[in-house]
Parts: structure tokens; C-alpha cells; sequence
């Protein structure tokens, strides 16, 4: 399937942050890079990885700046997307600090003692895609967020219709059921995948 690569809009680099527990976080121990395998909670904008004392934490801490890196791919297609997060590396030290990271939902999936936290604060949030296009003309299919947001914005208007065709019924002799019917064909559109057809 041919396809191109696009930028992904803020929104949905953290919309793919939130939606996935598993990353990869790049640092730099002075004489190398690495990169680490992690589970990893968003909470209040801040990335947050549980682990035990090592390398990991004291590369991410020491070298203060670092990289974290999730993706995801389509190998029968040829499509995937990846986000970067550069940003800051801090272990919080205060009570309070350290209370609050325990009591998130990050659990490591490796076996161990891991009571230490290592807090990512973003500089910048990247994403990238590879989109297919229509082999028919060239453009580009449209994305699943894409959808969504062209099925909230024609739900809402529906919607509207709804509120005020006791309203309008009179002078756009527009029914209940059409209205319904519009909304029906939304619906299927969204769950097919297919592109929204106006009325």
C-alpha cells in the first residue's frame, strides 16, 4: 500500500502517550548512549517510570537530559506512527513527591524491588505517521483521530438540529426521523471507516 509521512499534531502524540504503558527511554551515561526498555504512566503531563537503583536511573538523573520514544506498526500494510519526548529527568525527594508516585498505576511487568521513580518533564513532543494514500489519486486516507473528530463535529451539529427542529420543523419540513437517519448513517460510517458523506 503506498503511503507518506506526516507530523502528528500535539493532541494526538499525547493521545498515543496515554493510550500506551510501554516505552523506550534513551540516556546517556557519559561514555555512551543506551536505551531502556520501560512501563511508564502519564500523570499531570509528566511521564513517569518506575524502577530500582542502576544504571537507568542514574544515567536518566545524572545526564538530567533524555529521550522516550513509543511507536506502533502495521507490518502487513507498511504503516506505523512514533512519538518523541524530549525533556528533563528528575527523581522526586521530597515526601509528598514520592507518596504521589507510589500511589500511581505503573507497575513494572519485570519482577523485582523497583521503589525509585524517575519523572520525565517534556521540552517538546514530536510524532510522526506513515499514512496510506488512495491509490486511485494520490491523497491521503483519512486518519482514525481524524474520524473521530469529523464524527464529533457532525454528531454535535445533529445534535443542534435535534434541539431546535421544533423550531425550524415548520418552514424546513424536516422530521424526527430524518434527523435520526443522519445520525444512523454517522454511526455507520464511523464503525466502517468510511469517509462522512454531507447531506
Amino acid at each position: 500500500m503506498p503511503s507518506t509521512l506526516t507530523s502528528m499534531a500535539t493532541d494526538e502524540c499525547w493521545s498515543a502517550l496515554r493510550g500506551a504503558c510501554v516505552g523506550r527511554l534513551a540516556v546517556s551515561n557519559g561514555r555512551q548512549p543506551d536505551v531502556f526498555p520501560v512501563n511508564y504512566v502519564i500523570d499531570e503531563g509528566t511521564i513517569v517510570i518506575r524502577t530500582a537503583a542502576g544504571t537507568k536511573l542514574a544515567s536518566a538523573i545524572m545526564g538530567g537530559l533524555v529521550a522516550f520514544e513509543i511507536d506502533g506498526t502495521d507490518r502487513e500494510r507498511h504503516l506505523g506512527w512514533s512519538v518523541v519526548v524530549h525533556g528533563t529527568a528528575r527523581e522526586p525527594h521530597t515526601l509528598p513527591a514520592a507518596l504521589h508516585d507510589q500511589a500511581l498505576d505503573v507497575e513494572p511487568w519485570a519482577q523485582g524491588e523497583k521503589n525509585r521513580f524517575i519523572q520525565i518533564t517534556p521540552n517538546t513532543v514530536t510524532g510522526r505517521r506513515l499514512v496510506p494514500l488512495n491509490p486511485a489519486n494520490g491523497t491521503v486516507i483519512a486518519t482514525d483521530l481524524e474520524r473521530r473528530d469529523e464524527a464529533a463535529q457532525r454528531l454535535f451539529g445533529l445534535a443542534l438540529r435535534l434541539e431546535t427542529l421544533d423550531d425550524l420543523s415548520g418552514s424546513s419540513g424536516e422530521t424526527i426521523s430524518q434527523v435520526l437517519n443522519g445520525l444512523s448513517r454517522v454511526i455507520e460510517q464511523l464503525r466502517d471507516g468510511r469517509p462522512y458523506e454531507q447531506d
